[in-house]
């Protein structure tokens, strides 16, 4: 490995949980290279070992970049604004990860992010707590402002129109349903048209940092996301900001984090056919609803 590295924050995981959550919905609208982390914090933490040690998975390695500068202008020459073809599925997940460019700091920020374990008298992982905090204005942590900090910092231009999926809970179709003006949400009382006559057409924000999966978790060793009530079916443009986190191609649940700067609009919502798992149970009585977003870099 790598020469070890002093850090106020700390890789103490690997990727093998989906990071943050994010679902926080902003208003919505008719038609979100030293070490800099907290270093006040260094003695009650393990020392990180080299990131470039820690980032080389299967052949896959991140690039180091010196300063923030340099990182934006490689990852403005890696990945473009514009893509020609129609949307698709990100193919070569270990490529995509070796053409970014990180700065330490960035790469301790996106492997924590993707970090499974729970925090210290919490029932959270760093990122959980994290994008709860953005979601409800709650002050974060040193740790947790400065993961956040240096994720938005690594955000780049997605580089192609691409494919994404990810899973909620119903509380994140009703959330869309109340923001849209319908009283006393609850999508299993209304029909698909109805659906379609409230979202089809809004825009809305997400205060989060939003994971989502190129690969539709497929590689995942258990998946406990699929059998939720929400499938969502991103439509990212290439100016999309985002970056892939973790030790290698997204970690095993092949994510990509979408910054909370970007535009999301709704594009098509339906009854899938899906028996789903209410939240919190394993008992499968929801119908399953697949929602259509389209995203793309905000103003």
């Amino acid at each position: 490995m790598g020469k070890s590295r002093t850090s106020g924050i700390s890789k103490t995981g690997s990727s093998i949980g989906i990071g943050g959550g994010g679902g926080s919905l902003g208003v919505i609208s008719g038609s979100g290279n030293s070490s800099g982390f907290a270093q006040a914090n260094v003695q009650s933490q393990t020392p990180i070992q080299s990131p470039t040690g820690l980032n080389t998975v299967n052949g896959a390695t991140v690039q180091t970049a010196q300063t923030i500068q340099q990182a934006q202008n490689a990852n403005n020459a890696n990945f473009s604004d514009t893509d020609d073809s129609d949307y698709h599925d990100l193919y070569n997940g270990r490529q995509y990860f070796a053409n970014q460019n990180l700065t330490i700091d960035q790469q301790i920020a996106s492997m924590n992010y993707v970090d499974p374990n729970l925090m210290p008298n919490s029932m959270y992982s760093l990122s959980q707590n994290m994008n709860h905090k953005l979601a409800t204005g709650q002050q974060m942590t040193q740790t947790e402002s400065d993961t956040y900090k240096y994720l938005q910092q690594s955000m780049h231009n997605l580089g192609y129109n691409t494919k994404l999926q990810r899973y909620d809970h119903e509380t994140f179709l009703n959330g869309l349903l109340s923001r849209a003006g319908i009283s006393g949400a609850n999508y299993e009382k209304m029909t698909e048209k109805q659906l379609q006559s409230a979202l089809v057409g809004k825009s809305f924000k997400d205060n989060a940092i939003l994971s989502t999966s190129y690969n539709d978790f497929k590689n995942a060793p258990s998946n406990p996301f699929t059998s939720r009530v929400v499938r969502i079916e991103y439509r990212a443009k290439a100016n999309t900001q985002a970056m892939m986190p973790g030790n290698g191609p997204g970690g095993r649940f092949g994510e990509i984090l979408l910054s909370n700067t970007n535009n999301y609009t709704i594009s098509g919502i339906k009854f899938d056919g899906r028996t789903a798992r209410a939240k919190g149970t394993q008992s499968y009585t929801k119908k399953g609803v697949t929602i259509y977003i389209d995203v793309e870099k905000g103003n």
